[in-house]
This record gives structure tokens, sequence and C-alpha cells, in this order.
């Protein structure tokens, strides 16, 4: 009876939904959230319903870290994973959606994989804020990463007779595969008395250090080199002390100890 007309209306409030009640014309607003609208007509005593599904809809990227931390390796590469997700109207994941990882500018020992988000930093790179991006779209979100040095060089304010130890640790190592360390320390105002000071005996020659994965190669002169063994599974790192070192004061100064 298309000389009759009807009235539109929601059936229930709906946040972000209008209906004009003479056209049927739906105005829906970004700020509405995924869901189910129920549509009414209505002539008279009579009425009619419908239903309007409002689907998920991309509205942002986000990262689950805005600051991601790694401490640039001595050798070779380390491995980190950033990662970011796409987020509808209702700040839910879209799980079933992908972004495209990539760098905001080149950074120089530093890249990751577009597709997985793994981050590689090369030995090479340098102190500093790398600034990566996470694409889906025209929507993107941005986080960062701080690379930082290790603490490889320390000052000893020495007194003859007077011990002191010495942590040697290690982070976000992916491998020990053919890394050889050196210890370097001022002979003229410590001795070196235990190069592995949680073991019974004390090791200060070259050799295999028994039940520490410790390798003395050479030890001269204030110049002690060494390698550590380390199974680490494929995408873990490792994280620990590698040794503890005693020295004994020979006389009075400031002696310096560094590990490279």
């Amino acid at each position: 009876m298309s000389n009759l007309s009807v009235t539109y209306s929601l059936a229930t409030p709906y946040s972000g939904v209008s209906i004009d009640a003479t056209t049927g014309i739906v105005t829906v607003a970004s700020t509405a959230l995924p869901g189910t609208v129920n549509l009414k007509a209505t002539y008279g005593a009579l009425s009619g319903t419908a239903t309007l599904t409002l689907p998920p809809t991309p509205t942002s990227v986000a990262f689950n870290s805005q600051n991601y931390q790694a401490t640039i390796p001595a050798n070779g590469n380390i491995t980190l994973t950033a990662q970011a997700y796409v987020y509808d109207q209702s700040n839910t994941v879209m799980s079933s959606l992908s972004v495209t990882y990539s760098l905001v500018t080149p950074y120089t020992g530093v890249s990751i994989n577009s597709t997985t988000g793994v981050v590689t930093v090369a030995s090479t790179a340098s102190p500093g804020t790398v600034s990566m991006k996470a694409t889906y779209g025209a929507l993107s979100g941005t986080a960062t990463l701080t690379l930082t040095t290790a603490n490889t060089s320390m000052n000893i304010n020495t007194v003859s007779g007077t011990e002191y130890y010495v942590v040697i640790s290690a982070s976000d190592i992916t491998s020990f595969n053919s890394v050889t360390y050196t210890l370097t320390y001022n002979a003229n105002l410590l001795t070196l008395v235990d190069f592995a000071a949680q073991t019974y005996a004390l090791e200060t020659g070259a050799g295999v250090i028994p039940g520490t994965g410790l390798t003395i190669l050479s030890h001269a002169n204030g110049v002690l080199k060494f390698t550590f063994d380390r199974t680490i599974p494929s995408g873990k790192v490792w994280d620990g002390v590698m040794t503890v070192v005693k020295f004994q004061g020979k006389g009075t100064g400031t002696a310096n100890v560094s590990i490279s």
C-alpha cells in the first residue's frame, strides 16, 4: 500500500546511531560501537522490525609497548620482537588483521622484519633511539627502541692487600659461538687472584674451568682472553652472570678494569 507511510524509530536507543522518522535514513556516527541495532517501523497499531549489524571497523594501530629497550651486543647480533595490533572502535584487538612493520628512518645496525616485527640489533649500532612504525592501510602507530651500551669499564681505587670482586654479566645474548672476550686490568695495581671465584679452585691460567662454561685462552700482563659456552635455543636470549673475578690490590691508586 504505497499510499500509506510508516514511522521509523529505534526499538531501543543505540549510542551513535539515529534514524529519520520519516525517511528511514539511518545515520551511524564514528562513536558507535560494534553490535546489533534494532529498527522499528510503525503504522497505527501495526509494526515491523529489522536489525542493522554494525561490524567491527579498524580505527587504530598501536604497539604493545611504547618504548622497547635493548643492549647493543659486543659481538654479533641480538634480536627482540616488537608487536603491534589493529584495534576496532571499541578498542578491541582485531586479531585477524596483520600490520606491516618498518623503521620510520633508517638506523645503522638495526633492522626490522616487515612481517614478524623481529628487530635485529648488530654490534655496529650506536646508542640512541630508533623509531619503529606499524601500518595497516591508512592507519599506523609508532614506538621507540632505546639502545644502550653495556657497562664494560670500571675504575677501582686500590689499597694494597684489599680484595675486590668484579662481576662479569651479559644480557640479550643470542649466541656465544666464536666470541672471544678480553678482560684487561692494571697489573701494576691489581693481582688477579681467581678468574672464577664462584668455584673452589683458583683459576688464573689457560684451560677449561669445569662446570662453568668458561675457558681461559691466555693470561699475561694484565690481559686475559676467554670464551663462554652456553647453548641458547633458537628464538631465545640469555641473560646472567658469566663469572666473578677476584682481584687483590698491590698498591694505592686508580686501576681500570674493562671487558671487550
